[in-house]
């Protein structure tokens, strides 16, 4: 059973789109690990607790990174974080990245796992996709 040509078009044109964003978004997420991998873990003091779910840490701390900068910023865990005990005065190991030490969004405990999975499955991904392109290109009897 053959495939119509504008199936095999539409089906190429949706592989390349997904390869396209794919690529953008490990490019952008490269740059992400690379600038954390640069940061530092520093000892922190933790000056509040917003939330202290068993499925959910949110807390702020205070820290100076080694540079001499001080920051405050806050902490999410994220979902289902190792137990750990945490109260406010205690301390707390946090990693801050390179660019931007006191950005909360990009302060993550250290008991909190980096990105590198998503550097190592994006690019098998795209591969895929670009086989799925490659594949699908017109052939001769298509034209």
């Amino acid at each position: 059973m053959m495939r119509s040509s504008a199936s095999r078009r539409t089906n190429r044109a949706v592989a390349l789109i997904i390869a396209v964003a794919l690529t953008g978004g490990w490019g952008l997420a490269g740059w992400r690990v690379v600038d954390d991998a640069r940061g530092e873990t520093v000892d922190a003091e933790v000056v509040a607790i917003a939330r202290n779910d068993p499925g959910r840490r949110v807390y702020d701390v205070h820290f100076v990174t080694v540079a001499g900068q001080a920051c405050e910023s806050r902490v999410d865990s994220g979902s289902n974080p190792p137990p750990r005990e945490i109260h406010v005065g205690g301390g707390a190991m946090v990693h801050h990245s390179a660019s931007n030490p006191c950005s909360s969004f990009l302060l993550r405990e250290t008991t909190y796992p980096s990105r590198w999975p998503f550097m190592i499955v994006a690019p098998m991904v795209i591969a895929i996709c670009l086989v799925a392109v490659w594949r699908l290109r017109p052939r001769k009897d298509d034209r």
